[in-house]
């Protein structure tokens, strides 16, 4: 059974305790910042690993949102959101190329076993010009913890994550921290 299929049961109750509340609250404003800096209005978004389709309010109501994710459960609650669902892996995704403007993997790196697959199928869909907003675990006593969680969660060195984006014609535009993660946000480029 999928590990996300069960946590779907409680994952969104445990979301609303106070110090997980904060540190969630904290990393949606950053992200809610790239938006607004880069003026990011897209008339589509594909969001992997989407778990309950939180991305979803930091968008126009306009935007027509897709979702990708392994959990049948997760992506309920998302279609109950208005997101269009895909059942995928985040590194073999059901869609064309170049076909998204935005593409987000909030949560998700510290889930991936192939970064760099991980970030080549990013770049695969994303339009040209177009923006990837993901994030990375950092190494801290609090994403090891996260680990009794059942999940074993990878805290990607800064430097691998960032080169292995560019590599896949993703280039660094700005990034910002809160007390898990980092959020980043890249380009879509020729070159870097």
């Amino acid at each position: 059974m999928n590990l996300w299929n069960i946590k779907a049961g409680w994952y969104g109750s445990i979301r609303h305790f106070f110090i997980i509340n904060w540190i969630l609250r904290k990393e949606k404003q950053n992200i809610a910042e790239f938006v607004r800096k880069y003026k990011i209005e897209p008339d589509k978004l594909l969001d992997i690993g989407a778990g309950e389709g939180e991305t979803s309010t930091l968008f126009d109501n306009k935007t027509v949102l897709f979702a990708v994710d392994s959990s049948m459960r997760m992506l309920g609650i998302c279609r109950k959101k208005g997101y269009l669902p895909a059942a995928a892996d985040a590194v073999v995704m059901p869609f064309k190329s170049e076909i998204f403007p935005v593409v987000t993997g909030v949560g998700l790196s510290e889930y991936i076993e192939r970064l760099n697959e991980f970030f080549s199928e990013a770049a695969r869909i994303l339009l040209p010009g177009g923006y990837f907003i993901t994030t990375r675990a950092q190494f801290n006593i609090v994403n090891f913890l996260r680990n009794i969680s059942g999940a074993k969660v990878r805290c990607w060195k800064e430097d691998r994550f960032i080169k292995s984006a560019e590599k896949n014609g993703l280039c660094l535009l700005d990034k910002t921290k809160s007390l898990i993660q980092v959020q980043y946000i890249f380009k879509k480029e020729r070159r870097c």
